[in-house]
């Protein structure tokens, strides 16, 4: 059995100790559930998780790029995740999506999220593989790989 305490891991990294460009993204997608605040509740939506201090802030069409940067970084397949070079034109639209809503806000009114975005549905996509599990429970989470013997 191999286990890796680092929630940042790609599976593929942990099922077969391939290192390439693509296991950064999947660990730049991990750090971005981080600063949203995410606490690795699987039952719980990313918005329910949401860092207090963020919640009010973020505009809608905003967070909706913003949770689909996440989703996609965290693909089980290294081939469908995108280049940090695309994560970061994808961020850079989350930005400039902010600075017009901000602008356009006057009153300093709170932004209201109407989506969810359940956790359970990013981790199930992106740890898809039959032998490989994560475990979002721990503070840290973690990956294993059961043995077929």
């Amino acid at each position: 059995m191999i286990v890796g305490t680092c929630k940042c891991m790609a599976p593929e990294y942990v099922m077969n100790g391939i290192v390439t460009d693509k296991c950064d993204v999947f660990s730049f997608g991990m750090v971005l559930l981080d600063v949203v605040g995410h606490k690795y509740n699987e039952r719980q939506t990313l918005e329910e998780t949401m860092d207090p201090i963020l919640k009010g802030k973020i505009p809608p069409e905003c967070w909706q790029v913003f949770t689909s940067v996440i989703q996609r970084c965290l693909q089980h397949e290294p081939d469908e995740r995108p280049t940090m070079g695309e994560v970061e034109i994808l961020l850079e639209n989350a930005l400039s999506l902010q600075q017009q809503a901000d602008i356009t806000n006057t009153n300093a009114a709170h932004y209201t999220l109407l989506s969810t975005t359940s956790l359970s549905d990013i981790f199930s996509r992106c740890i898809s593989n039959d032998h490989l599990t994560f475990d979002a429970s721990m503070e840290e989470g973690f990956f294993s790989e059961e043995s077929s013997d």
